[in-house]
Formats: structure tokens, sequence, C-alpha cells
């Protein structure tokens, strides 16, 4: 949201537009790629499964 307002402000529909079109944004859980029929952004190979082993987190089996 910070990026898309420094791009085109605060109205309304710029900033729902410029959300939408989100593409390779790198965060956290994965890289957005937003539309306006996927407010998720995420596909299915950001999606894991974790474990804790010995008191850190490992990818699961």
């Amino acid at each position: 949201v910070a990026n898309a307002m420094k791009q085109v402000g605060t109205d309304k529909e710029a900033l729902r537009e410029a959300i939408e079109n989100t593409k390779g944004y790198v965060g956290v859980s994965g890289i957005y790629n937003l539309t306006a029929e996927d407010h998720n952004g995420l596909d299915t190979s950001s999606m894991v499964i974790v474990q804790v082993k010995d008191g850190m987190f490992v990818m699961a089996d």
C-alpha cells in the first residue's frame, strides 16, 4: 500500500488500480502478483509446510 501511495497518492480509485497491478513484489511470504481477481497475490509455490526441529524452523519432509 505504501509503495502504491508513493506512486499515485491517495485517490481511492487510482490507489486500488495501483495495488491490483502490483507485480513481483518480494515480501516475507513470497513474491506477490496482485490482480483485481486475486487480492492475495501468492500462488501455490509460496505455500510451504514447516516444522520446528531442535528449536529451528525447517521444511517438512
